[in-house]
């Protein structure tokens, strides 16, 4: 049975961070809520001016991430770039 997620109805958190410019507004583990067994994901909202993280990368894992709207800039070995509404970027 599909679970659709309503974006603009998704009650988000504050995640504190030790620093200011890393904190992000996410949901709690929505994969939980519909037994995932190997798809982790939350959704997570920046205040302008915020980072979700700092710049890392990881060997054994990927990443996926689609800007639902406004936009943001991605820090890439190559160097930034520009993403907005509807950009899926996976790692």
């Amino acid at each position: 049975m599909p679970k659709i997620f309503k974006s603009l109805k998704m009650e988000f958190e504050l995640r504190d961070a030790r620093l200011p410019e890393f904190k992000w507004h996410t949901t709690p583990r929505l994969a939980r809520t519909v037994n995932s067994k190997f798809l982790q994901f939350d959704v997570r909202s920046l205040d302008p001016g915020k980072f979700s993280f700092p710049f890392h990368f990881h060997h054994a894992s990927e990443e996926l991430f689609m800007v639902i709207s406004g936009e943001a800039t991605l820090r890439t070995p190559e160097g930034f770039e520009k993403v907005e509404k509807g950009d899926i970027v996976f790692f």
